[in-house]
């Protein structure tokens, strides 16, 4: 086998990614040796060529939601093998093992947002804009993250279980978890039903946690939700719900919110017992239009707009209070809870 030296940490593969205006930059690292027949932690193959195999394999990666490395596998003459994976699995020697096993070691999200276009950006490479500020694997909230640090930021933490990046807003001395954040639209909403309850998008970026994780973390006792929102003239509003109840997949994550305060209108009492739906589910069999473009607790349609909603959509735009942003427009929206 062609193989890379052994020594495991010594063989740095760099790759980018460009999304829009934004690249992402990751470090892979030889992290050792795995049987080829050992299979349970791949996401999926494809047949590479021999040149191509490190830009080819990192790129992949990169695209794939779930990877965290990939292994570049010699079982055949040619081509190679390139397996995406969500863990890392068992290492063996390197006489036994057919596959080599690279994790990721960094992964930077850049901005190239004022430069004159992407490929000047590229070449400057100026330092990493957002990176992850802790790990604190004992956390399920960020109320727990509070208790060790004083600083906004992403943070990781275990919420039933899994390892999940979270954006950590901490202020007053309490921790709230992001659960929607909106910002540019650069992450579609427009998802199936599975998506919003397991989650998607980037903490660094839009993000739809997860209604699953959504439920464990409003279920257990009191949860205060505020959700921020800041318009186009530079003004803030928000709502602050002093409890808030999101059941589990058997109620259709149905919500439930109580002692409302705020600026801005209580737009949740109109969704006040209504389960989640999304395009390829609605359980209120009301076939609301609105869930062809985000997911939401809708009520019928009884408002056009929404904070799922595509940007600039001229019939259900993104937004809270629809009849008085028709000339204000509603440009970010952070939507988080805590624990009492």
């Amino acid at each position: 086998m062609g193989w890379i030296p052994s020594r495991l940490g010594v063989v740095l593969i760099q790759c980018c990614v460009v999304v829009g205006n934004r690249f992402s930059k990751v470090d892979f690292v030889h992290k050792g040796f795995v049987q080829y027949g050992i299979n349970g932690h791949v996401i999926k193959e494809l047949s590479v060529r021999a040149e191509l195999r490190f830009p080819k394999c990192s790129q992949e990666c990169l695209l794939e939601n779930d990877c965290v490395g990939f292994e570049i596998c010699d079982v055949s003459s040619s081509p190679l093998t390139c397996r995406l994976v969500h863990m890392s699995p068992e290492f063996v020697g390197a006489d036994s093992g057919q596959c080599q096993h690279f994790g990721k070691d960094t992964d930077m999200l850049y901005t190239c947002a004022g430069y004159p276009s992407v490929s000047t950006c590229l070449s400057g490479l100026t330092a990493p804009s957002r990176t992850v500020a802790g790990s604190y694997l004992d956390c399920s909230d960020c109320n727990c993250v509070a208790m060790n640090t004083l600083v906004s930021g992403v943070y990781e933490i275990a919420i039933l279980g899994d390892v999940i990046l979270v954006n950590c807003v901490i202020k007053d001395g309490h921790g709230y978890t992001v659960v929607l954040q909106r910002s540019d639209g650069s992450v579609n909403f427009n998802r199936t039903y599975t998506e919003y309850e397991t989650g998607f998008g980037s903490p660094f970026t839009e993000v739809w946690l997860g209604n699953k994780y959504l439920h464990e973390l409003t279920s257990k006792t009191v949860t205060e939700m505020v959700i921020e929102l800041r318009y186009s003239d530079s003004s803030f509003r928000y709502v602050d719900y002093l409890d808030v109840y999101v059941g589990g997949a058997s109620s259709h994550f149905l919500l439930l919110t109580w002692a409302y305060s705020g600026n801005a209108s209580n737009m949740m009492n109109v969704n006040n017992s209504r389960s989640f739906g999304a395009n390829d589910l609605d359980p209120s069999g009301c076939k609301c239009p609105m869930l062809s473009f985000g997911g939401w607790w809708h009520d019928c349609c009884a408002t056009p707009c929404g904070l799922t909603m595509p940007y600039n959509d001229p019939i259900h735009p993104f937004g809270w209070e629809c009849g008085t942003e028709s000339t204000v427009r509603l440009t970010s929206a952070t939507m988080m809870v805590r624990k009492g």
